[in-house]
């Protein structure tokens, strides 16, 4: 291939890059997300933003996080072709059309540009995961069960017209299935861990047993028994299968080769996990502040932490910010004491507190995104 070419398909592979339209998307959306609250206590908006808050959050925040992310990793993981302008900018744009529904309030056309934004991302997966003939690694099995466990939320939502199912399994567990899947591999690589092998390398170790199946059906059977049956319940069986997968798959209390800044954070994130949990089970008047616990510190905070390797290593940046960096240490801090604070908030939806809890979230948010740009300036 001549330098010409090379330089031509590099170019196009940076173009089609989906975590750098998906990332900054995500970041737009967690600050649309709370600043609403801020919006509907000064009054400049009329309607009570629960809902537009949930659906930002998950939908949009995290879950452009997400896509960014299997979007640019899968195809590399499984060796196959790199996402298309089509393939990209649909679900982008279902994204962006979700987005200014829930700031109009307009729940059913928000609820139909999820639906079709993780068809999207669903059908680019399986064109993707059909053409290899061995998986990269177990954890892979979660991705389909996610999608799952995704659309019974959905269509149990569509049904009841209850919006709980919508985040719950749609959300919630959408998200945990990923973490607790993608992650038993990608944790223990970006924390350092002796002989953590990378997503797309290949082992005997590889293959699915039958304790990787009664782990998922034991997690995912946790949301049903928790809305069908018991709370406590299935709060508590999704306890025991996150303390199992932290010791066994995450390997939280090994030692790793060498300490970093964003190991300590996986750590801490995954430790405020099982804080939520934990409250959960004690306390059930704190119900939503021990989810908002789990939204925070868990999912967000791990999920940039994450992105935080993604841009490194496709930035053609060095790893050693992880070790380090002042930004992520700041990101830490923050979101740690958003986490707690908003836990000791409770139930409230306007004060003080809650406002200085988003400030905390936003600034977060804010510093992260500026070494997205620095990266990819």
């Amino acid at each position: 291939m001549s330098y010409t070419a090379a330089a031509e398909e590099e170019e196009e592979e940076e173009v089609l890059s989906p975590y750098k339209l998906f990332f900054p998307l995500g970041v737009f959306c967690a600050v649309l997300g709370v600043v609403l609250w801020v919006l509907f206590q000064t009054r400049m908006i009329s309607f009570f933003p629960r809902i537009a808050h949930g659906e930002l959050m998950f939908f949009g925040f995290l879950w452009s996080f997400i896509a960014g992310f299997l979007m640019t990793a899968v195809p590399k993981m499984t060796s196959t072709k790199s996402a298309n302008y089509l393939e990209i900018f649909t679900p982008l744009t279902c994204v962006i059309l979700q987005v200014i529904f829930n700031v109009r309030n307009e729940h059913n056309m928000a609820y139909v540009c999820i639906l079709l934004q993780n068809l999207a991302l669903f059908f680019f997966l399986l064109r993707r995961l059909r053409l290899i003939k061995k998986i990269p690694f177990w954890g892979f099995i979660f991705i389909p069960t996610a999608f799952f466990v995704l659309l019974v939320g959905l269509v149990m939502s569509f049904i009841y017209k209850d919006q709980s199912y919508l985040f719950t399994l749609s959300g919630e567990a959408f998200v945990f299935n990923l973490i607790l899947g993608l992650g038993s591999r990608l944790i223990p690589v970006i924390s350092r861990m002796p002989q953590a092998l990378m997503p797309n390398q290949i082992s005997e170790k590889n293959g699915i047993r039958l304790e990787h199946v009664i782990f998922l059906i034991i997690l995912n059977a946790s949301y049903f028994i928790q809305i069908y049956l018991d709370y406590r319940i299935g709060v508590a069986l999704r306890l025991v299968m996150l303390t199992y997968a932290m010791i066994k798959y995450f390997r939280i209390f090994e030692k790793p080769l060498q300490k970093t800044v964003v190991g300590l954070g996986l750590k801490i994130s995954l430790g405020l996990f099982f804080m939520s949990h934990v409250i959960s089970l004690l306390n059930s008047s704190y119900n939503l502040a021990a989810i908002h616990v789990l939204y925070i510190g868990g999912f967000s905070l791990l999920t940039l932490l994450i992105a935080t390797r993604v841009i490194l290593a496709h930035g053609g940046q060095t790893l050693e910010y992880e070790v380090s960096s002042k930004r992520t240490i700041s990101i830490l801090v923050l979101l740690v004491i958003s986490s707690l604070g908003r836990y000791f908030v409770g139930a409230q939806i306007t004060s003080a507190w809650l406002l200085t809890v988003v400030i905390l979230f936003l600034i977060a948010i804010l510093i992260w995104i500026s070494k997205f740009i620095q990266i990819e300036s």
